[in-house]
């Protein structure tokens, strides 16, 4: 164990959101460099931004996923997220905590 960090994810809000309804929930990203996936970090990281999100108050989460990223999205699925949408490359989803 070096040390180095091999992973990271954030939440970012918006001045405006309508949580109730889901529109512009707070936006979570996770990030695991290549060699570190597949170990349960991911879930780790994300597992921490939910419990921040409920000590915030917010009932929703959303993120937005390349929609080539199977390995990503059964993994989010996993986690209870739905599709919500589509943009462009991404797929939309969504997570009610």
């Amino acid at each position: 164990c070096t040390g180095d960090s091999v992973g990271a994810g954030w939440i970012r809000s918006f001045c405006q959101m309508d949580t109730e309804n889901g529109e512009l929930a707070p936006e979570m990203t996770v990030g695991v460099i290549p060699d570190y996936r597949r170990k349960g970090i991911a879930a780790l990281l994300m597992n921490e931004r939910y419990r921040e999100a409920k000590m915030q108050g917010w009932e929703n989460l959303s993120l937005g996923v390349h929609q080539g990223n199977s390995a990503a999205i059964r993994l989010y699925q996993k986690h209870g997220w739905v599709e919500s949408g589509v943009y462009e490359e991404y797929l939309l989803m969504l997570k009610k905590l």
